[in-house]
């Protein structure tokens, strides 16, 4: 059992879980269903067809077009709605059983998910019962329960970020509405005098730098005080350069830096998560005796078993030996830590009669080329003809050719013969450019690793795998995977992450 217990370790490392959360033997039913994927679906279809509702119920002013096909009586979209948001209870309440109350209720999230659905359930019960629709403002709390869904968590991220970030960026904000209330009162006192309709009143005034700091309303906000004076020219020429040019900038430096920070602890914190649900789980798994090291049979194999359920022997193998840098079958906890990694591996086998596949594997833009010209010829075909699109050359004979034609110059798909088609491959040039960069761009975004196995190993394995290669024969395997946000921030706080290894204190160890 304590296979499964490594794997659910490295699932919460994975999902960011509380370590404190993690469950029983008496919870894991209810964890083992929180985590499935039913689970996840069924949560996420309703709270979308929750969202949905709002198509088929009556608008806050209470009218309904006539033709509005997807409206729904109030009985019906209420019943529809109250069925939903008891779909969403039961949910919560199989996280209370795996949870239970205490690290439940503790949870702000979890507390504010509570609150959403007791309100909501409230105002679709009293809809029921009136049978009428009233003013519902509860309708737009109905996205966060979108949101709290699982596979919604790089929106959660997201937004806790931005409210992370909020005090310095209000405090920047704070000092531009000082400084524009300082000038607005200013402007007032100067300019009100001489009928400027841009500075009749204070709030006038206001309204009218506000709009300045756009500079949507520039020069025509200063005109008529210029007309009467032109030293006025000072008062705007001061008020752009603090506010536009030093305080906005000053702003959006602000902000950048919030968010560097903010992006930086919490790579930080998920980083150390998983490095101690590594060894939680390595604690579970490695050997009684020394070097306590981590074997691949049975150990590996078994938690593979949890954690990777759909992998085949060879893919858990190549896992394995991907992990360890040495020829010996046990993982050290260094070469334990990079099981996240290595994990989301894609194998595939690479022999001879492949190899020349493989070749034209880097010629995907190719392919997609080709493709593009053969869908524009059965879309000419269909709507021309065959016979028509025979005989018309390269398709000219449109009303710009005579026009083109007599300068010399021509355009795609409007040429007499092959022979004067060549212009055609300034714009195939750049069709294969575009597409020669974009497949550049996914293959640096993959992260690769090759290992060779050689007909012993593979024969430990399933005598299935050796029929087709001979005995001193060595099959060549190599991974794939999309490069991560993770891998991204390791590369660009690679000094952090070495400092952050080395100093284990002993409460993280724990």
């Amino acid at each position: 059992m304590f296979f499964q217990d490594a794997a659910i370790f490295l699932q919460e490392g994975q999902n960011n879980d509380r370590f404190d959360t993690h469950p029983s033997q008496k919870a894991m039913p209810w964890y083992l269903l929180a985590h499935s994927t039913c689970f996840y679906l069924v949560d996420m279809m309703a709270s979308l067809l929750l969202l949905c509702l709002a198509l088929a119920e009556r608008p806050g002013n209470g009218d309904v077009s006539v033709n509005d096909i997807l409206f729904l009586p109030v009985t019906v979209h209420g019943a529809l709605e109250i069925v939903l948001l008891s779909i969403i209870a039961c949910g919560c309440g199989v996280k209370l059983k795996w949870q239970g109350a205490k690290f439940y209720f503790t949870h702000k999230r979890t507390l504010l998910k509570i609150v959403v659905l007791v309100v909501m359930y409230a105002e679709a019960i009293t809809v029921l019962i009136r049978k009428e629709n009233h003013f519902r403002v509860t309708r737009a709390l109905r996205p966060l329960l979108l949101i709290d869904t699982h596979y919604c968590y790089g929106v959660r991220r997201c937004l806790r970020q931005i409210l992370l970030s909020l005090p310095p960026i209000l405090d920047m904000l704070f000092l531009l509405l000082f400084i524009m209330l300082i000038f607005a009162m200013l402007g007032f006192y100067l300019f009100s005098d001489n009928e400027d309709e841009f500075f009749s009143g204070f709030g006038r005034s206001f309204i009218s730098l506000f709009v300045l700091l756009t500079t949507a309303n520039y020069p025509d906000v200063m005109m008529p005080a210029y007309n009467r004076s032109r030293w006025s020219v000072i008062y705007f020429a001061v008020y752009i350069s603090v506010t536009l040019y030093f305080v906005m900038n000053l702003l959006l430096a602000v902000v950048y830096d919030t968010f560097t920070v903010i992006e930086k602890a919490k790579f930080k914190t998920l980083f150390l998560h998983k490095r101690r649900s590594v060894r939680e789980a390595y604690k579970l798994l490695c050997s009684m005796s020394p070097p306590y090291n981590i074997p691949f049979c049975p150990h590996f194999v078994g938690l593979m078993s949890f954690y990777k359920p759909r992998s085949t022997p060879v893919e858990t193998y190549l896992v394995f030996k991907s992990l360890t840098s040495s020829q010996r079958k046990q993982l050290s906890l260094e070469e334990f830590y990079n099981v996240f990694e290595n994990s989301e591996m894609k194998w595939k086998r690479i022999t001879s009669d492949n190899a020349w596949f493989g070749c034209l594997t880097r010629w995907k833009y190719l392919y997609r080329t080709v493709k593009v010209y053969t869908a524009e010829a059965f879309l000419k075909i269909v709507g021309y003809g065959l016979r028509k699109y025979l005989l018309s050359g390269w398709n000219r004979n449109t009303s710009y050719e005579e026009s083109y034609k007599e300068s010399g110059y021509y355009y795609l798909n409007n040429f007499d013969d092959l022979l004067h088609s060549y212009g055609r491959g300034c714009s195939h040039d750049i069709r294969v450019g575009q597409n020669v960069f974009l497949h550049r761009y996914r293959e640096d975004m993959k992260i690769r690793k090759e290992i060779t196995v050689n007909y012993e190993e593979l024969l430990a394995l399933g005598e299935e795998y050796v029929t087709d290669i001979q005995p001193q024969q060595t099959v060549q395997y190599i991974g794939k995977r999309s490069k991560t946000k993770m891998d991204l921030s390791k590369k660009m706080y690679a000094d952090e992450v070495e400092v952050w290894s080395s100093n284990r204190s002993p409460a993280t160890e724990n």
